[in-house]
């Protein structure tokens, strides 16, 4: 998986598949640059090594904006370094992201 560029130096894609609920598609991670600076992942995919370090070369990740619980996986999301999150309710979370997004995501973390 690569990012590919799709407004320059502002907004950039990472198709990956994915497979939810017995049906098979392609999703897509959506990184922005705001006029902050941090960058934006919408939708977070599987992020290699090589991925990451293409991400990291773009700059400060500021925000993970994940609207949903199938986002690949819950659990390599809360081993990133992040301070603010915007979990699937919405809400911008801009101290203990970590934790609130464990509480969040806690049923879908547990397999039930």
């Amino acid at each position: 998986m690569e990012l590919q560029e799709y407004i320059p130096n502002q907004i950039w894609t990472c198709k990956y598949p994915v497979h939810y609920a017995g049906c098979d598609f392609t999703g897509r991670m959506t990184v922005i640059r705001p006029a902050n600076g941090y960058l934006m992942l919408h939708s977070p995919c599987q992020i290699d090594a090589d991925l990451k370090q293409a991400i990291q070369a773009l700059g400060e990740v500021g925000y993970i904006v994940a609207p949903g619980s199938f986002h690949h996986p819950l659990e390599n999301i809360l081993s990133w370094d992040f301070q603010r999150i915007i979990v699937s309710h919405g809400d911008l979370i801009e101290h203990d992201a970590r934790d609130v997004a464990r509480q969040a995501w806690a049923k879908p973390l547990s397999g039930e």
